[in-house]
């Protein structure tokens, strides 16, 4: 399993490359991605990213049509 913050686009690759057949079988995908560990968020960023998200609906609103 890869515990990943962007696993889903590394699942999307690999399902591609078996879509166009680039690799044979799911099973041949399993050192597409090096298991780094558990994801941990910063919780720091987390408070920065909360902040702009308030700006941005915000703007949103105001802005849209």
């Amino acid at each position: 399993m890869i515990n990943q913050a962007d696993a889903s686009a590394i699942g999307a690759a690999i399902m591609g490359f078996y879509a166009l057949g680039v690799i044979g079988d799911l099973e041949a995908s399993a050192g597409f991605g090096a298991d780094r560990g558990a994801y941990e968020p910063d919780e720091q960023r987390h408070r920065i990213y909360q902040k702009s998200f308030a700006v941005f609906t915000t703007l949103y609103e105001r802005l849209r049509i």
